[in-house]
């Protein structure tokens, strides 16, 4: 992992459980990374090379959703009616 990230920008995000993150590694083993740090487990490592622009917006608002407090989420829910 860190040839990978010394040679290419690599993100990591938090994602809702391992499973998710597990399927994501399957998906596309070639854009996500199988190994990272234990910090803020379940997350899930890309390379930014890699991910189509639709997904990366997908995994930001995600991940920002796994954080973000339950009132913010409903207004942010809110907002796409």
């Amino acid at each position: 992992m860190r040839e990978i990230v010394a040679a290419e920008l690599v993100v990591g995000v938090k994602i809702a459980d391992r499973m998710d993150a597990l399927a994501l590694i399957e998906m596309a083993p070639d854009v996500f990374l199988r190994t990272t740090t234990p910090w803020g487990q379940p997350k899930v490592a890309f390379r930014m090379a890699g991910i189509e622009e639709d997904h990366l917006a997908e995994l930001v608002t995600e991940a920002w959703r796994v954080q973000a407090p339950k009132y913010l989420r409903r207004e942010f829910d809110n907002l796409g009616r």
